[in-house]
């Protein structure tokens, strides 16, 4: 396939796959161009959820006032997980969009302290994404709890098991989910070609 791309002039900025796939692809595609792994990514899975000391505050979907900060969140998500960061502009046209018709949930503890957003369905599963606390609100418990509530309503809407992405060198968020009774299915490397 890579020798098929580069036939026809098509550049790739880089592969997602599951890491040893991942290599392979980059190894025969980069040649004397070279690679740089970005990150790598647990995919983690979720078929029973288990029962959690939840944090102060409440779950609710996102609403129009919520524009005044949830696309700074993003924004921050993005910049912290080295995404493409888009515009604040684009970010409230993006959150805009969700209201009322994505999955979008807020925890709230007197004021929004996290989210959690439903993205990525299977046939089967409900992907969870955009997992974020700010920092002065991160240890308490929050993105715990809007997590556990976002995973029980994709089961108790028929969804077979949910899923996530999570950072693989990060052990605070590997180890909420697993918690929350998310296991490990496999890691996803992200190289990016030079």
């Amino acid at each position: 396939m890579s020798a098929e791309l580069k036939s026809i002039g098509f550049s790739l900025p880089g592969v997602l796959a599951e890491q040893n796939l991942a290599r392979r692809f980059a190894e025969a595609h980069a040649g004397a161009g070279g690679f740089r792994l970005s990150e790598s990514l647990n995919i983690m899975r979720l078929d029973k959820l288990n029962e959690i000391d939840k944090a102060p505050g409440f779950c609710r979907p996102l609403q129009e006032s919520d524009l005044f900060y949830v696309p700074y969140w993003e924004y921050s998500f993005a910049d912290e997980c080295q995404l493409v960061t888009l515009s604040i502009p684009e970010r409230i046209a993006q959150v805009r969009a969700r209201v009322d018709k994505t999955l979008h949930l807020i925890w709230e503890d007197g004021h929004p302290v996290s989210q959690a957003l439903n993205a990525r369905n299977t046939e089967n599963g409900g992907g969870i994404s955009s997992v974020y606390t700010p920092p002065h609100y991160r240890g308490k418990g929050y993105a715990s709890s809007v997590v556990a509530e976002l995973s029980r309503l994709l089961l108790e809407r028929g969804n077979k098991f949910c899923f996530l992405f999570a950072d693989a060198a990060n052990p605070t968020s590997c180890g909420i989910y697993r918690k929350l009774g998310y296991y490990d299915l496999c890691i996803f490397d992200l190289i990016k070609f030079e």
